[in-house]
């Protein structure tokens, strides 16, 4: 029980990457369109900067090594220019939401707001790829 809120606890820290990020849906009182990209969000041209502080970064740093001991995530790497995370069972047991969430950490962690990065997803017990996550799509999985 302690595990779930210590994950519950490591998501509303990732949230603030939600905050960062272009929203696709709007609301409007004058008119304008409720709901934009319904088929999925629309690249933004100008992005909002990420928090890339020191502290920040070890709040960063400190979520990703509580995924990695929650065994949620197995292993973090930078093989070549992407990042890299292979995931463990209990990863595929998360909702979509949070499974988006502890990703877009390790995406911020590596990649400011104007770069066009993206993390790699990988099964961690066959090393096959099961999706990405790009800060202009969020997570797709295979």
């Amino acid at each position: 029980m302690s595990k779930l809120i210590a994950i519950g606890v490591i998501g509303l820290l990732g949230i603030y990457v939600y905050y960062s990020k272009p929203q696709s849906t709007q609301t409007s009182q004058g008119g304008g369109t409720l709901l934009q990209g319904v088929a999925g969000p629309t690249p933004q041209p100008s992005r909002p900067p990420l928090d890339k502080s020191p502290q920040m970064q070890q709040k960063r740093q400190d979520i990703i090594q509580r995924l990695l001991n929650e065994r949620i995530f197995i292993k973090v790497e930078t093989p070549g220019t992407l990042p890299r995370v292979s995931v463990g069972p209990r990863f595929y047991n998360l909702d979509f939401d949070d499974k988006q969430t502890f990703v877009s950490v390790v995406y911020a962690y590596h990649f400011t707001s104007q770069d066009d990065g993206m993390v790699r997803l990988m099964d961690g017990r066959t090393n096959k790829s099961i999706g990405s996550f790009t800060r202009d799509f969020g997570l797709k999985l295979d």
